[in-house]
Order: C-alpha cells, then structure tokens, then sequence
C-alpha cells in the first residue's frame, strides 16, 4: 500500500519470525518484501537527493536480492519472478540506469509472473513499473538541446499502460482494499478506461489489462489446469 516508512519497520521482526519458521516460503517471502521495501525506499530518497540514505537503502536492497539469488539456486525456481522484481526495481532506483534498462527488467518480471500464473505478483509489478515511469526523468536525446515533448509523452504513455494493468489485475485477483487504494493515490487520468460492456464484474469506464496481459494470464491458467497432481 506504498506506506514504505511503516514498512521498513517490519523488517527486523520479520527476521525474528522466519527465526521459528524455517520453510522456503517464509523465508522467501521475508526476503521479498524486505527487499522491495528497500528498492522502494532508494528510489524514494533519491528523489528527494537525500543522497545517504539512497545508497543505503540501495545497498539493503542488493542484499537482499543476493539472499533470493541464494534461495533459488539452493531450493527451487519457485521465486524466480520474484527475483527478477526485485532486480528490476533496483534497476529503477539506481542512478547510473538508464530507463530502457528499467523498463526491460521490469517487461521482464511482468512476463514471468504472467506465465507463471502469479497474478497479484504481476499486478505489484505493474503497479512498480508504472509508479516509476511516473517520476521517472525524462530522457535527453544527445543530438537535441534538451528533453523533448515526445519523451514526456512517452513516459505518460507507458505509467498509464503500466497503472491500468496493475489495477484491472488487482480487481481480477479480488484485492478490493488495493483498487480502492490505488484510485485514491494516482491520478484519474493515469487509468485507461473503456466504455465496453461490464466483464468479470468490472463497471463500464473500469480499467482493464491489454490483450498481452491477460492472454499470459489466461494461458498460465490453462497449464496449471491440465497439470494432473495425482500423476505427479
């Protein structure tokens, strides 16, 4: 819910929690959220150029996403798309990448999580990827004297895109709070609204994912269905 502040404050009891609980997905998890508080926290205090604190949590967050790394490699590719989140919103926190560099990381845990069938996972990082192309700095063409309208355009294009994926699949996955949340913090206008009929017990002008989006969704769906666990 963006309340990074409050977050980073869960981090250490987290520890003292996955202390008593051992399995992967505790641990997994604990290393997730910890990490994207961290990525989150860089981002935000290098907007802010508070410079110390940007590096700090830059370094937490590469911390943490050598632990994933270490999961994966140690007991299974099941947090792969995590991973590449956190990879991807590292990469935006960072000063020295540049945004086609982010927003391929980002494509790529958006194309993971899809096709894996994670769908709130897939909504988060929508939701990152968009709220990043929202304050991200527009790109200077070095042929040009400055940024261009058309740069400005693009990263508009693309948080709009990025935002309305991250709401429909949220309301998709039943996340009431989050969509109600997500209404409240961004902008009207940042939302790609249709006025086609209602659709999964979406209102019409409700905003919905593109075709890309939900046909990984609906693929992934369809291969977990057909999975025969007594086989297995």
């Amino acid at each position: 819910f963006g309340q990074l502040e409050q977050g980073k404050t869960y981090i250490k009891p987290l520890y003292a929690v996955t202390k008593l609980e051992v399995t992967y997905m505790m641990e997994s998890t604990k290393i997730y959220h910890s990490g994207l508080i961290c990525s989150r926290l860089a981002r935000q205090y290098r907007q802010q150029n508070q410079q110390r604190r940007h590096r700090k949590y830059l370094r937490r967050a590469r911390q943490f996403l050598a632990q994933m790394k270490y999961c994966i490699e140690a007991k299974g590719g099941n947090n792969l798309h995590r991973f590449l989140l956190m990879e991807a919103d590292i990469e935006a926190a960072s000063s020295s990448r540049s945004i086609d560099i982010a927003k391929a990381a980002y494509n790529k845990a958006i194309s993971c999580s899809a096709r894996s069938g994670h769908i709130h996972d897939t909504a988060l990082a929508y939701e990152l990827a968009g709220a990043y192309f929202m304050s991200a700095p527009t790109v200077v063409n070095p042929r040009s004297h400055g940024a261009s309208h058309e740069d400005a355009t693009d990263n508009a294009f693309w948080s709009r895109q990025y935002l309305s994926n991250a709401l429909s699949l949220y309301d998709e996955w039943g996340a009431t709070a989050k969509v109600q949340q997500m209404r409240a913090t961004y902008p009207q206008d940042q939302f790609i609204v249709t006025s086609e009929g209602t659709n999964g017990g979406r209102q019409p002008g409700q905003a919905r994912h593109t075709t890309d989006a939900r046909m990984c969704i609906e693929t992934a769906h369809k291969m977990f269905a057909e999975i025969n666990l007594d086989v297995l």
